[in-house]
C-alpha cells in the first residue's frame, strides 16, 4: 500500500495519466472559476445598475404623486370659494348657493383628481357640518387619522395603510389617505374643517412600480419606523416589516446599495430615502445566478471540448513517446531473466528511434558473448565448486562414522536408530542428486541432525539453539555450508573437559545480505589471522574447511561474500557467512 500510495513507484503511464488529469482540471478550474467570478460581478453590476435605474424612476413617481395631492390640499387651504363654503353660515345661506358652491368644488377634484389610476375618493368636511364627497363611498373609523392630523395643526399626516369597507355586500380595501386640517386664513389659529384624500394602496403600488416589480427583484415602500406602506405583496402593508435588521441597515447606510441576508438567502438592496419614507428594492443572489445559467452552460461545454482536445493530445502522446518508452522497459525485462530474443520494433528516426536500434544492436552482442565466453566460465565455475564441495565429504563421513561407533557401545538399539537416522539425512543432503543449491531451511535441517548426533555423543556437555528470521525459510543457499562451521566449534573449539559447551545459530536478512552466524563459547579464535587466511589465495595449514567454504562463496557470488570473524566481547568464536538476499534466488530458481 505504502508503494502504491508513493509517486516514485508509479509507471510511466500512469504518471503521464495523472499529470494530465491534474494540470487539465487544475487548467480548466482555474480559467472556469475565473471567467465565472468576471461573469457573475458584470452580471451583478448590471442588475444592480438597473435596479437603481428602475428604483429612481420609481422615485420620481411617488414624488410625483406626494406633490401632487399635496398641492391639492394646498389649494383647497388657500382658495377663496373652499373657505367660503368651510365658514358659510348654513342658516343665512341659499340652498341654491350652497348646491352651486358645492358643485364647483367637486368639479375641481374630479379634475384634479379622478383621472388618477390611484385615487379612490375624497372627503371634504367642515366645522360648519357641510361635506363634500367624490368617489365611492366608504364605511370606516378614521377618527383616529383626524385626531393626529389634529396634532399637526394644518400639517400634512400621510396615514399608514388601513382596511375600510365598500359597496353592497360590504367588501374590505385597503386605502392610504393624506389628511389634512383646514386653518381659517383669516384667523390661522381656527380650524374650520378637513380634507381627506384616499388613494387605493394595490392601484398606488402598481403606478408607483409601472409593474416592474418581480418576485426575484421585489420593491416595496417603508416607512421609517418599518412599517410597510405599500408592498407587491398585499397582506404585508399595513404592517412592520418582520425583520429590524433590514431597517437598521437602511438607517446606518453609507451607500446606495448594500449586502443583505433575508430568510437565508443573500440579497442586494437598493434603495431611495423620500422624506419620512424609503423606497426600497432588494435582488436576490439567486436570481443573478440563474441570469448565469447561459454562460455557465457555455463553460461546460468548453470545458468539455478542453476535456476532448486533451484526451487526444494525450493519445498522440502515449502513441509517439510513452508506448515505445514502454516496450523497450517490457523488452528490458526480458532481457534481465536471460531471454535475448527480445527486441523493439524502430518506429521512427527520431531519438526513440536511435535508442531502440541501439538496444537491439546492444541485446545482438550481449547475446554473441554469452553465447562463446561467459557460458564457457559458467562451466568451469561449476566444475570448481563441484571439486572443492568434494573435498570436504570424505573428512566428514569419516568422522560421523566415528561418532555412531561409540554411540553404539554406550546406548541401547533406539538411540543407535536414532542416530542412523539423523545420518541418513546428513548423507541425503550431502548427496542432494548433484544439486548445489538448497532452501536454507534444508540445511538448517542437515546441521540440527548433526548436533543431535554430536549430543548423544556428549551428552549434557553439548546444546544448541537455531533461529531464523521469518520468511528466509525458502531463501536458497550452497549446501554444506554451515555444518563444516559447526564441526569446527566440536572439533577445535571446545575443551571436553569444559561444560557446558554452546552453539549458536541464527539466520537473518539485513538490507540486501542474507547473514549465518554461527557463534560458540568455546577456546574462540583469531579474528584477523583468520580473515587474513581466509583471503590469502595460499592453500592454509590450517582452517582447510572455513577456507573450502569461503571460496565455494566467492566463485558462486564474486567479492563481497563468503565468510568473515567477528569480534565480540564474549568467549568464544563468532563466524559470518554473508550470502546475496536477491541473486541467491536467482539463482535458486534457475
Amino acid at each position: 500500500m505504502k508503494k502504491l500510495l508513493d509517486f516514485r513507484y508509479w509507471s510511466l503511464k500512469w504518471k503521464v495519466f495523472f499529470i494530465f488529469v491534474v494540470l487539465q482540471s487544475l487548467m480548466i478550474a482555474a480559467i472556469g472559476a475565473m471567467f465565472f467570478y468576471q461573469s457573475n460581478q458584470i452580471l451583478q453590476q448590471q442588475v444592480i445598475d438597473t435596479t437603481q435605474r428602475d428604483i429612481n424612476v420609481l422615485r420620481n413617481n411617488l414624488e410625483n404623486v406626494f406633490q401632487e395631492l399635496e398641492e391639492v390640499s394646498e389649494y383647497i387651504i388657500f382658495n377663496e370659494d373652499f373657505n367660503h363654503f368651510l365658514t358659510l353660515s348654513v342658516e343665512e345661506t341659499e340652498r341654491s348657493e350652497i348646491y352651486r358652491l358645492t358643485r364647483n368644488l367637486q368639479s375641481y377634484v374630479i379634475f384634479r383628481l379622478h383621472n388618477k389610476s390611484y385615487f379612490h375618493s375624497m372627503m371634504l368636511r367642515g366645522s360648519n357640518g357641510l361635506t363634500i364627497e367624490t368617489g365611492d363611498p366608504l364605511e370606516g373609523d378614521e377618527n383616529k387619522w383626524v385626531d393626529r392630523a389634529k396634532d399637526l395643526e394644518g400639517g400634512i399626516l400621510w396615514t399608514d395603510p388601513y382596511d375600510m369597507e365598500i359597496g353592497w355586500p360590504p367588501e374590505d380595501v385597503k386605502i392610504l389617505s393624506l389628511f389634512r386640517i383646514i386653518n381659517d386664513t383669516n384667523n390661522i389659529g381656527t380650524p374650520i374643517g378637513d380634507v381627506r384624500i384616499r388613494l387605493d394602496e394595490r392601484k398606488l403600488y402598481e403606478f408607483i412600480t409601472g409593474g416592474t416589480s418581480e418576485d426575484e427583484r421585489p420593491t416595496f415602500l417603508l416607512r421609517k419606523n418599518g412599517m410597510v406602506m405599500a408592498h407587491d405583496e398585499e397582506e404585508r402593508s399595513g404592517e412592520v416589516y418582520q425583520d429590524e435588521n433590514l431597517i437598521e441597515l437602511l438607517v446606518n447606510a453609507t451607500q446606495d446599495t448594500f449586502r443583505y441576508e433575508y430568510e437565508g438567502e443573500e440579497h442586494y438592496v437598493t434603495y431611495e430615502e423620500i422624506d419620512n419614507f424609503y423606497l426600497v428594492s432588494m435582488v436576490s443572489e439567486e436570481f443573478i445566478l440563474g441570469e448565469l445559467s447561459g454562460i455557465l452552460r457555455a463553460m461546460r461545454m468548453i470545458a468539455a471540448g478542453a476535456v476532448l482536445a486533451g484526451i487526444l493530445v494525450m493519445i498522440g502522446f502515449y502513441k509517439a513517446i510513452l508506448y515505445p518508452i514502454l516496450e523497450l522497459t517490457r523488452e528490458t525485462k526480458r532481457v534481465e531473466k536471460g531471454d535475448f530474443r527480445a527486441g523493439v520494433k524502430v518506429r521512427s528516426h527520431d531519438e526513440l528511434g536511435e535508442l531502440s536500434r541501439r538496444f537491439n544492436k546492444m541485446v545482438s552482442r550481449v547475446s554473441t558473448l554469452i553465447d562463446t565466453k561467459y557460458k564457457l566460465e559458467i562451466q568451469k565455475k561449476e566444475a570448481e565448486l563441484k571439486a572443492l564441495q568434494s573435498q570436504i565429504n570424505p573428512h566428514f563421513l569419516y568422522n560421523t562414522l566415528d561418532m555412531i561407533r561409540w554411540s553404539a557401545r554406550l546406548e541401547q538399539a533406539p538411540q543407535t536408530g536414532k542416530s542412523i537416522e539423523d545420518l541418513s539425512r546428513i548423507f541425503r543432503t550431502n548427496l542432494s542428486s548433484g544439486k548445489l543449491w538448497i532452501p536454507l531451511e534444508e540445511e538448517i535441517k542437515n546441521v540440527h541432525s548433526y548436533l543431535e548426533l554430536q549430543q548423544r555423543r556428549m551428552g549434557d556437555r553439548l546444546s544448541f539453539y537455531i533461529v531464523k528470521e521469518h520468511g528466509t525459510a525458502r531463501a536458497p543457499v550452497m549446501k554444506l555450508i554451515i555444518q563444516p562451521l559447526v564441526e569446527n566449534c566440536i572439533q577445535h573449539g571446545f575443551n571436553t573437559l569444559h561444560s557446558p559447551n554452546k552453539i549458536y545459530i541464527r539466520a537473518y536478512q539485513a538490507a540486501d545480505f542474507l547473514h549465518i552466524d554461527v557463534i560458540d563459547n568455546g577456546k574462540g579464535i583469531h579474528v584477523k589471522e583468520i580473515n587474513t587466511m581466509l583471503e590469502s589465495e595460499d592453500s592454509p595449514p590450517k582452517g582447510f574447511a572455513m577456507k573450502n567454504i569461503h571460496d565455494r562463496l566467492r566463485n558462486a557470488y564474486g567479492n563481497g561474500y563468503g565468510l568473515k570473524a567477528i569480534k565480540h566481547s564474549r568467549q568464544g568464536a563468532f563466524i559470518r557467512i554473508i550470502l546475496p538476499a536477491e541473486t541467491g534466488t536467482a539463482l535458486f530458481k534457475n
